[in-house]
């Protein structure tokens, strides 16, 4: 059961203790660069040789086809039963994967609809965490994507981060990126570093999204993570906004980056899916950019 506990129900633990702070500014959303780096100090640092080869300066999926398509790109499919599922659908030009959780018959299982670059069916010192900032390089990732459902479903987590997935390896949590819960009644932006959920240590910040925020309506969010600090920006047709900036207590371990639904929403505690949710995920770019 551990092993399936996603951060937010980890989180909930110590909601009552969280101060949220609201803040908002204007930015220019930057493109990704289309220029790898070839130098492998700037790649992410790996426990081994075999790891070393799985990684590289970016990945980009401009459009999602096929199963195939998206696992040559590093993503792992953790798609249970019996309320998950996904498809890839087609609006116009764009093709994009749809992450879905439905309503089904419960006997207290535990069902998700999740890519990950980060394949936790593996023993902890086998799996692949590919990106890390250096002293050269930040790590970038822009993911474009939205929710079947405006407010976050009843029982549900949606979680779209860099991560550390510690959950069965007892290490401290690290997470950057968006989560929507009901449990904390919104679409946040979310930092955590070191964090542990029993006593409430280390460093866990979790801010609103902009009011004029659509969730139901493609956006785009942009995440800059270096050695010091990480930065979350979100834009929207003419709007956009830098939600959340903050130091680092550290520079952070290599982290792997998750698109995930499930119905756990706190230790142990699963429940009904009520209503039906759907993730829609349309571009994906993550890289190593010059500072």
């Amino acid at each position: 059961m551990k092993k399936n506990l996603t951060i937010l129900t980890l989180l909930f633990l110590v909601l009552c203790s969280i101060l949220i702070v609201n803040q908002s500014a204007v930015y220019a959303l930057e493109q990704p660069s289309t220029v790898a780096s070839t130098a492998a100090t700037d790649f992410a640092i790996a426990a081994n040789d075999e790891t070393q080869m799985h990684c590289s300066s970016k990945r980009i999926i401009s459009s999602f086809v096929n199963k195939h398509q998206v696992e040559a790109h590093g993503f792992n499919f953790q798609v249970t039963p019996p309320g998950g599922s996904y498809a890839f659908n087609r609006e116009g030009h764009q093709r994009y994967l749809s992450l879905r959780m439905d309503p089904f018959p419960f006997n207290g299982e535990l069902s998700s609809s999740r890519i990950s670059e980060i394949d936790t069916s593996l023993p902890p010192d086998q799996r692949v965490f590919c990106w890390q900032p250096t002293q050269r390089k930040n790590v970038v990732v822009m993911y474009t994507h939205r929710f079947a459902e405006a407010a976050p479903p009843p029982g549900l987590s949606e979680n779209l981060f860099l991560w550390n997935a510690p959950l069965d390896t007892g290490n401290l949590i690290t997470a950057v990126g968006v989560t929507r819960s009901s449990i904390f009644g919104g679409y946040f932006a979310i930092v955590a570093q070191d964090f542990d959920f029993a006593t409430g240590s280390g460093l866990l910040q979790l801010v609103p999204m902009p009011a004029w925020l659509d969730a139901t309506t493609w956006h785009t969010i942009s995440i800059e993570l270096s050695q010091e600090s990480a930065t979350i920006q979100v834009k929207q047709g003419s709007n956009q906004a830098t939600v959340l900036q903050t130091s680092l207590l550290r520079p952070p371990d290599p982290l792997g980056f998750e698109f995930s639904v499930d119905n756990e929403i706190a230790p142990g505690v699963i429940v009904p899916v009520t209503v039906a949710e759907q993730l829609d995920v349309a571009f994906y770019s993550a890289e190593l950019r010059r500072r």
